[in-house]
């Protein structure tokens, strides 16, 4: 009993490790498939290396060809383009997720009298041809959804079917508009270097093609003309032309024998622009002319090297026909406001130096040979409004490039109307002449010593902030009175008719109710500002325009033991405009225009038109009822 007992037991345990043995061989052979078969190696294997990529579906048109070039991915058939890499990156991606959850072979299928129509793949919904060497890889999508809806997907080289989730379809799309690239360049912007531009010449007497070349400096965030001159580049202009090539779309794709190639003009094309990255470069050449649906202009178009023939919009491109001109930079004036030191204005009649003092004020000299040379307080805000204005001057055009020294002479550079000269310390920052057009009444010439271009610049602008004359930076505040000085007597009267027009001895007793609020009169008389200066003198004044009012007023000082008392006069003209009427003070020996605010206070007081009583604060009277007119009769037939 115990050997039989002993002899089940060894059977028993013969039984265990042989099949031990077999799970062992069983599942390795498994791993083994796992590893040679699973729809996941064979496919990462192609996409880690992948060259082409064919994409072909019953959903399609025609047959969508890819091949890679560099780092890039071109459409080969069924037009030749650049892909949309983010669309194709994206397909490769999901094809690499791609697992199964059951596969089983063909051989099991047919055992069951089954056929590859009854999982859609006759037919497929979507096949792949992943290539790369002499190797390639075709996989195709069943279009008969499972039951739990997933997808059958077929490796017809392994004859093997899987099932799949429907994410490689649902995540990927695989229509030709969405894989090729809907912009024409496909280099970013930041990445750009230079624009180059070609365009064909209209000059029968020189018909070369016009090159122009602007270059990127990336360490000072600038860009320059290198062809047909050495300039400066407006980098906001040129950012924005940038920006709108890269942003360019196809209109329309023409097919390849829809037209005559003879005549869409790529024989000598219109304009090529090319962009340049790094390593890389875009080019896209523009041939005739075409005029659609309410007068729309477009070209006919091309990339370099590509045979696809299409159509753009012509917004973009006629910018660029005077690029040279448009995308130049118009500023040619860089000063630094604060290094300012010393402006010396000289025209034909005046000389004229500004100075910063150690306080930061600055001062007026007046430099003519017949004059004293005598310090002014300057006007700040004006001296600030000369620099700003200095910095804005802005080229209207560029009226000549390189001209010679006779020709600057021909120009009157020889003797400008305006000579200005900026200094920091002893350091020349700035040295401009202007000179008149000698066509244009309304445009200036300059050039500065530094840049050999003669700009045209706008006269108004450079007239009404620019000027050598001395009094026209002097100090607008011809006199400030202390808080403590305390105004009486005012007196205003009409010279011509003999006449006070106003006159009260104190202001401290005036009834805030008064018809005359003196408060905005009295804030002027205290800090006494003008408009501008006329003349340094107060006898010179033109008897055309002889004084209508006198002004006149005493201020007193308070003082330890006796107030001293100073009496002050101002002459006035008549209000002329809404903004104009002339001063004059025989005491500071100028003559002037009234600033806007004492203007309007003085006039309130001037005026002999009799103020309304609304504007005074006084009852309005009622009005009388206006009498109807009467009814007319209309005349009795039957008194004929």
């Amino acid at each position: 009993m115990i050997q039989h007992f002993r002899a089940t037991f060894l059977l028993i345990i013969l039984n265990v490790i042989a099949f031990g043995v077999l799970f062992i061989a069983s599942n390795s052979q498994y791993n083994s498939f796992q590893k040679k078969d699973s729809l996941n190696s064979n496919i990462i294997e192609y996409t880690n290396n992948l060259e082409s990529l064919s994409i072909s579906s019953s959903q399609l048109d025609e047959e969508i060809k890819l091949n890679k070039e560099g780092s890039s991915w071109i459409l080969k058939e069924p037009i030749a383009w650049p892909a949309n890499d983010f669309a194709v990156n994206q397909i490769i991606h999901q094809l690499s997720l791609v697992k199964e959850t059951l596969a089983f072979s063909i051989d099991e299928i047919e055992q069951t009298k089954q056929t590859l129509a009854d999982y859609g793949l006759e037919n497929p919904l979507l096949s792949l041809e992943l290539a790369y060497g002499k190797k390639a890889l075709e996989i195709q999508i069943g279009s008969v959804p499972t039951i739990s809806n997933k997808l059958y997907l077929h490796l017809p080289q392994k004859g093997l079917i899987y099932v799949i989730d429907n994410s490689l379809v649902a995540n990927s799309s695989f229509s030709l508009m969405d894989l090729r690239q809907d912009t024409i360049f496909n280099i970013p912007n930041f990445e750009i270097r230079s624009l180059n531009i070609q365009k064909k010449s209209n000059d029968v007497n020189e018909p070369a093609n016009l090159s122009l070349r602007i270059a990127r400096n990336f360490e000072m965030n600038t860009w320059s003309f290198e062809a047909p001159l050495q300039a400066d580049a407006d980098p906001v202009l040129v950012a924005q032309v940038i920006e709108e090539l890269t942003n360019t779309k196809v209109s329309n794709f023409i097919a390849a024998d829809a037209l005559d190639y003879s005549l869409l003009g790529f024989e000598n094309p219109y304009m090529k622009i090319t962009l340049e990255g790094n390593k890389r470069r875009n080019s896209i050449l523009l041939g005739n002319a075409i005029t659609g649906i309410k007068n729309k202009k477009s070209f006919y178009a091309k990339l370099e090297n590509n045979p696809t023939i299409f159509t753009v919009d012509s917004t973009t491109f006629d910018r660029l026909l005077e690029a040279q001109m448009e995308l130049r930079e118009k500023n040619f004036i860089q000063l630094d406001p604060d290094q300012l030191s010393t402006i010396d204005l000289k025209s034909r009649t005046n000389k004229t130096r500004l100075q910063k003092l150690e306080n930061n004020q600055w001062q007026v000299l007046n430099l003519n040979a017949e004059s004293s040379t005598k310090s002014i307080q300057a006007d700040n805000n004006q001296i600030e409004t000369l620099k700003l204005a200095l910095n804005a001057l802005r080229a209207k055009d560029f009226y000549s490039d390189n001209p010679s020294l006779s020709e600057l002479n021909t120009m009157g550079f020889n003797e400008p109307i305006m000579h200005i000269s900026c200094f920091s310390s002893d350091n020349e920052l700035l040295n401009l002449m202007v000179v008149a057009h000698p066509t244009d009444n309304s445009i200036l010439l300059a050039k500065t010593e530094k840049n050999p271009t003669v700009f045209s610049i706008d006269k108004t602008f450079f007239n009404q902030n620019i000027q050598s004359d001395v009094l026209f930076y002097k100090n607008k505040t011809l006199e400030s009175l202390p808080n403590s000085a305390e105004l009486q007597n005012i007196k205003i009267e009409a010279i011509e008719q003999n006449k006070t027009l106003f006159n009260v001895s104190s202001i401290s007793g005036l009834d805030e109710a008064s018809p005359f609020d003196l408060k905005s009169l009295i804030n002027s008389l205290r800090i006494f500002k003008v408009k501008e200066y006329l003349t340094e003198s107060f006898e010179d004044y033109s008897k055309e325009n002889d004084w209508h009012f006198k002004l006149s007023f005493e201020i007193k000082y308070p003082g330890d033991s006796v107030d001293k008392v100073e009496e002050r006069i101002y002459y006035f003209g008549k209000r002329t405009s809404g903004n104009t009427q002339v001063g004059g003070s025989p005491k500071h020996a100028v003559t002037f225009l009234n600033a806007q605010d004492f203007l309007e206070a003085f006039y309130a007081l001037t005026n002999e038109i009799p103020f309304s009583p609304e504007s005074t604060n006084q009852a309005v009277e009622t009005p009388r009822p206006i009498k109807k007119i009467p009814e007319l009769k209309s005349p009795d037939p039957s008194a004929n």
